[in-house]
C-alpha cells in the first residue's frame, strides 16, 4: 500500500531495519518523518528498531513523541470501529528495549521513556499489566540512570591511568567485529598494569566512547 506517493510501508520498514543494523542515524531520522505519515500501520519490530537507534544517538524527545503518537493513533483507530486497542510492541520487545537504554540519560528521562514504551506495548493482562510493569520498571530504570550518571561523573576529568589501576577504564583500545552479528571484540589497550581488573558477565553494562566524538548530533525535524 502506498500513501501520498511515498515508499510502501514494507520498504520503509526495510529502511529502518537497515539503519538500525548499520547504526545510521541520518537514515533513521529520514524514516521517522515518513513513518509518522503511516503511524497506524507501524509494526512492533519496526518501532523497536527505530526507537533503539534514536535513543542510542540521544534523540530522546522525538522518540517519546513517536511512541505517544503510535499509542494514541492505535487507540483512536480501534475505538472508531468499536474494537479494543491493540498496541504494536510485544512485552519481549519492551523488556529488551528498556534493558538497552543509554547510560547518559537522567532518571526522570528514563522514567518517561519507560512510560512511553509501555503505552505502545500490548499486555495480555490489559491495563493492570501495563500499570504493574510501569511501577516496577520505572524504579529500576531510574536507579540504573542515577548510578550510570554518578559513574560517568567520577570518570570525567580523572587520570585515565589512575582509573585503569582501579579497574574502571581501558584506554587506547580498538574495537573489531566479532564472530557473531552485532558482536564487538575489544583489542589491546592500556589497563594500567594493575591486578584489579574486572571481568564482564551477562547483564553488565559498559560505556564505550570514541577518542574524537562527533561535534554535533544529527538534526531531528
Amino acid at each position: 500500500a502506498r500513501h501520498g506517493g511515498g515508499d510502501s510501508v514494507g520498504n520503509l520498514a526495510k529502511t529502518i531495519r537497515r539503519a538500525s543494523q548499520q547504526d545510521d542515524i541520518h537514515s533513521a531520522i529520514g524514516a521517522l518523518s515518513q513513518l509518522r505519515e503511516r503511524i497506524a500501520q507501524c509494526d512492533g519490530t519496526t518501532l523497536q528498531q527505530l526507537v533503539s537507534v534514536l535513543l542510542a544517538h540521544a534523540h530522546v524527545a522525538p522518540c517519546i513523541e513517536l511512541l505517544h503518537e503510535v499509542a494514541a493513533t492505535r487507540a483512536y483507530g480501534q475505538r472508531a470501529v468499536g474494537n479494543a486497542a491493540r498496541m504494536p510492541m510485544g512485552t519481549s520487545q519492551l523488556v529488551e528495549t528498556v534493558c538497552n537504554l543509554p547510560q547518559t540519560i537522567d532518571a526522570l528521562t528514563a522514567a518517561s521513556i519507560v512510560d512511553a514504551l509501555a503505552d505502545a506495548t500490548e499486555f495480555g493482562e490489559g491495563e493492570a499489566g501495563r500499570a504493574f510493569f510501569k511501577k516496577r520498571a520505572r524504579w529500576c530504570a531510574m536507579q540504573f540512570a542515577d548510578e550510570a550518571i554518578a559513574a560517568h561523573r567520577g570518570i570525567v576529568g580523572s587520570d585515565p591511568r589512575a582509573l585503569a589501576r582501579q579497574g574502571k577504564c581501558v584506554f587506547g583500545c580498538r574495537l573489531s567485529a566479532g564472530e557473531k552479528p552485532g558482536e564487538l571484540v575489544l583489542l589491546g589497550g592500556e589497563d594500567g598494569g594493575s591486578e584489579v581488573r574486572r571481568g564482564l558477565s551477562t547483564g553488565d553494562s559498559v560505556s564505550l566512547r570514541p577518542a574524537n566524538p562527533p561535534r554535533q548530533p544529527a538534526h531531528v525535524p
